[in-house]
């Protein structure tokens, strides 16, 4: 990484995406500190994915308060966890100033981001082409199980929703009891309701090892861990070795998020005429921070229009948040003129996802109009389950909350 530190008004160009600039860490350049930055006309990539909670991108800006990206190619490394972006601007609250991305193609790795904005006055990020590359061929199954995050998400297809009563037939699906211990969860239709008991009872618990409801539940864990780490104990199984080996086979390329604004403020946000293609979330606008209860932070004026966005929803995101467009606590949002497709894997079939989704604290004006929501194959059975989805923590005086004109044909409901 070349860091660039408590610099003043600075001007990189290159010419095009010739000019290369190619890193082995998360971020190729780092400035942080500086008045301000313009970064123009070159090629950043990087190959690495970091472990922290802080992602870096290829091209990162840290309090820097007026930052400028234009014309720039940009692509990032993959890995199982989230940990790198294309473009990251991470400002502490008191440096938030503006952004301004435009014309730029950005490449996303597997489960990574494309653009990343934390804390921002004024965000302007238009005509840009995200799109994921092809998982690549290091990425083996082998590899991403030692991934505590992706292994869950594996384990998520034969056990979910767990309890330790019975609760509603369509929560849970299964029922096993051992001595005076009970555990009811629902797993993947594939496997017959008798499926899970012949597993166990070819598989008891050593001596002594349950002790309790949760023992049990850790057991029945370490039994789906088994189904996909060890290829002789999964061949026992049919029904598990079916559904095991085509969840690895749909676990194809996906990004996590296309475009993110996070942080605790978010003042005018613009996010226009863009491409995502391949992220199981497309657009994501949501601020919070620790605080007290009841204490929400929200984005102050949003428009988010003109864009296409093709979602991914591969076999392991039934434990991930997962949506066309995202927006959680907002004074004042224009929602409008959006394409919004689904691309569904056969072994997604149950996991539910919503073309637009608007929650939490909203001000007097919401406007959700002229969009297309559906599914990729004009299939409706595989379309999203909600069209657009608002559910308010609260309710202002005399707001004007307007859906109309939008085109989604979907499972559930299209409102």
């Amino acid at each position: 990484t070349v860091e660039v530190r408590q610099k003043g008004h600075l001007k990189i160009t290159g010419c095009g995406p010739g000019t290369r600039i190619v890193a082995t860490t998360e971020a190729a350049l780092s400035f942080i500190g500086c008045k301000s930055v313009s970064v123009r006309d070159l090629y950043a990539e990087t190959s690495a994915v970091a472990t922290g909670e802080r992602l870096n991108g290829a091209l990162t800006f840290i309090d820097t308060p007026r930052v400028t990206v234009k014309h720039v190619d940009a692509k990032c490394g993959a890995g199982a966890d989230p940990g790198a972006t294309c473009i990251t601007v991470r400002n502490n609250i008191q440096l938030a100033g503006e952004v301004n991305i435009q014309y730029c193609n950005l490449e996303i790795g597997y489960q990574q981001q494309g653009i990343l904005l934390v804390n921002t006055q004024r965000a302007h990020v238009e005509n840009n082409m995200l799109r994921v590359y092809a998982k690549p061929a290091s990425l083996t199954a082998a590899n991403l199980m030692l991934s505590a995050k992706y292994k869950a998400s594996l384990r998520y297809q034969l056990i979910s929703n767990a309890r330790f009563q019975s609760g509603s037939e369509n929560a849970q699906n299964v029922h096993l009891s051992y001595r005076n211990h009970e555990l009811y969860f629902r797993a993947h239709k594939m496997l017959a309701r008798t499926a899970w008991q012949e597993l166990f009872d070819a598989n008891p618990p050593p001596q002594g090892r349950i002790g309790s409801h949760e023992d049990l539940l850790w057991y029945v864990y370490d039994l789906a861990d088994r189904i996909y780490n060890d290829e002789t104990f999964r061949n026992r199984f049919r029904l598990f070795r079916t559904l095991a080996l085509s969840t690895l086979e749909q676990d194809t390329a996906a990004a996590a998020q296309g475009i993110t604004v996070a942080g605790q403020m978010a003042g005018d946000v613009r996010i226009l005429n863009n491409t995502i293609t391949g992220a199981r979330q497309g657009i994501h606008v949501g601020l919070s921070h620790r605080a007290a209860a009841n204490v929400h932070d929200v984005a102050d004026a949003l428009l988010i229009a003109g864009n296409t966005i093709d979602i991914q929803l591969t076999s392991l995101v039934g434990n991930l948040d997962r949506h066309g467009i995202y927006v959680g606590n907002v004074n004042s949002a224009v929602i409008e003129d959006n394409v919004i497709r689904l691309q569904r894997a056969e072994n997604a079939a149950d996991f539910l996802i919503d073309g637009i989704r608007i929650w939490g604290v909203l001000g007097q004006r919401i406007m959700v109009t002229k969009n297309h929501i559906y599914s990729a194959d004009n299939n409706v059975k595989n379309s999203f389950d909600f069209g657009i989805h608002i559910e308010p923590l609260q309710q202002p005086a005399t707001p004007q909350w307007v859906v109309t004109w939008n085109v989604a044909p979907c499972r559930k409901a299209t409102v």
